[in-house]
């Protein structure tokens, strides 16, 4: 199965694709989590250059402070290519100590969002009206509100989940089973040798 919204990306999309396969697994979490995030992010164009009007850019929209905590700037993030871009988006995760603790798509936007805010109450809110940072994410304040709460976010990234997509399940494999019944075999087996 394809990643979600693959055929956005304008430029080498399997060897995007395949990177963005590899970050994942890195992260802990699923690749179509972060395509998703990375296509609302970038209004669906995959461009490292793409400005918000917030004044961010790229691929998760970095700030300044995000591009200074991963040893950038906004400037010179813009001017990578996609796939290099991704190693920025990569450390950016990393840099937050997130690897194991995004366990949804909502988990590794707000790490993208507001990262501070992982794992708080749904109710939590992030910016109010009255500052800078509510005017330029003012459309996610759902029922205009007046604040923007984690969960204002969480709904928001889960309309950009994909018709068709469906949420990997964390059940146990066919392969586990045979080894469990393995071990239980040979764990049964060696009793009954100690036994006779």
């Amino acid at each position: 199965m394809a990643l979600a919204y693959l055929e956005r990306v304008p430029t080498d999309r399997d060897a995007f694709g395949r990177k963005v396969i590899a970050i994942a697994g890195r992260l802990g979490v699923q690749p179509d989590w972060l395509m998703i995030v990375m296509n609302f992010e970038t209004a669906g164009l995959f461009k490292p250059g793409y400005y918000a009007s917030s004044g961010a850019v790229g691929l998760i929209q970095f700030t300044s402070a995000g591009a200074s905590q991963v040893g950038s700037t906004k400037d010179a993030l813009s001017k990578l290519t996609a796939i290099q871009q991704l190693d920025y988006v990569e450390k950016y995760f990393v840099s937050w100590k997130a690897v194991g603790k995004m366990h949804s798509l909502e988990d590794v936007y707000t790490i993208v969002f507001a990262p501070a805010y992982l794992g708080r109450d749904p109710a939590s809110v992030i910016h109010r009206k009255g500052t800078a940072a509510y005017a330029a994410n003012a459309p996610l304040d759902r029922g205009k509100k007046g604040y923007i709460t984690l969960a204002d976010i969480q709904a928001t990234i889960r309309k950009y989940v994909p018709s068709g997509y469906v949420e990997p399940t964390t059940s146990v494999g066919i392969g586990a089973v045979a080894l469990l019944a393995g071990g239980y075999w040979l764990y049964q087996r060696s009793k009954r040798s100690t036994d006779e």
